[in-house]
């Protein structure tokens, strides 16, 4: 599957993917080249987080050397965009 033979029986791929050696029978084996296909990454992972903590580290060191003293999470908001409430005068 996917593979070649040259002349000298060289054996090559015709396709970029996953190279597998398959037993095929009880003494012969085969060769068989698979398309890559790219998996998710667990969000959970080791190197997830890792990859995580150390962009934070780098934001946080950033900060500190621009003299922001801990980068922080600002939200704007309007008083206008809320609902106006209406008093009630008994």
């Amino acid at each position: 599957k996917n593979v070649g033979l040259g002349r000298d029986y060289t054996i090559f791929s015709l396709i970029d993917g996953l190279v597998k050696f398959e037993k095929y029978g009880p003494d012969k084996k085969k060769v068989s080249v698979y398309p890559y296909i790219p998996q998710p990454e667990n969000p959970n992972s080791y190197r997830a987080r890792r990859r995580e903590f150390h962009r934070l580290r780098r934001e946080r060191r950033k900060a500190r050397e621009a003299g922001i003293s801990s980068p922080e999470l600002v939200l704007a908001s309007t008083e206008s965009q809320l609902p106006a409430k209406e008093e009630i005068v008994c």
